[in-house]
């Protein structure tokens, strides 16, 4: 397993041999104490089994918050 090599494709970090991404805005562990959480399974799935590795894969940008104005009152 290239553990390193998927938390640099996905956009993470490697933290004391843990996977740490920002999806949504909240850092979610992908791999922790040696195991996969669910939703780092699955990735690393995607991302063994894509025909070209050197692509990273795409994680949901979040959306900006959009501003209220009381205008017009």
């Amino acid at each position: 397993m290239n553990i390193a090599g998927f938390a640099e494709s996905v956009g993470g970090e490697m933290v004391v041999g843990c996977v740490l991404v920002t999806i949504n805005g909240k850092k979610q562990y992908l791999y922790q104490g040696g195991e996969f959480t669910p939703l780092g399974r699955e990735m690393y799935n995607q991302w063994t089994h894509q025909t070209k590795p050197d692509v990273a894969i795409a994680i949901p940008a979040p959306e900006a918050p959009r501003k209220r104005h009381k205008y017009g009152r």
